[in-house]
């Protein structure tokens, strides 16, 4: 029960609160409004249904399901391996995307960005889940 609310936490609150925090960095703090022209709260406004209602629910069930799929699967991981199985499973995603969009006409040493991404992602979100579901799962095994 706990590791089902930790994922849907981490999918509608965390997940779009990082988008949120490149996008205030990219608008309000570098002044770039190359990609919208109004305010951060209007964009805001504009986003928020679809980064917590669409984008959460394909974060859950695209690369927070298979993860845990595994890590339930295979109990004895340590916490760099989790990291890295999260950035696999997204680069596995965006790989799996890439088909039908428009990723692979862009030059790979430009889709580099998304490997660091996928890290940081990975530390973050693998982090949580294992901070708050599977040491304590752990431990109280032994």
């Amino acid at each position: 029960m706990k590791r089902i609310v930790i994922n849907i936490f981490l999918a509608i609150i965390i997940f779009p609160t990082t988008f949120f925090i490149r996008d205030y960095i990219q608008l309000d703090i570098m002044d770039d409004h190359s990609a919208y022209s109004g305010t951060f709260g209007e964009y805001i406004k504009l986003s928020a249904p679809t980064y917590i209602g669409i984008g959460s629910t394909l974060f859950l069930f695209i690369v927070l399901l298979p993860y845990n799929i595994i890590i339930l699967r295979i109990k004895s991981l340590s916490f760099i391996k989790k990291i890295l199985l999260f950035e696999l499973i997204m680069v596995i995603d965006l790989c799996l995307i890439g088909m039908f969009s428009n990723v692979w006409a862009i030059p790979y040493w430009k889709n580099a960005y998304y490997l660091i991404s996928f890290f940081f992602f990975g530390l973050l979100f693998s982090g949580i889940i294992h901070l708050f579901v599977d040491k304590k799962a752990i431990s109280s095994s032994e």
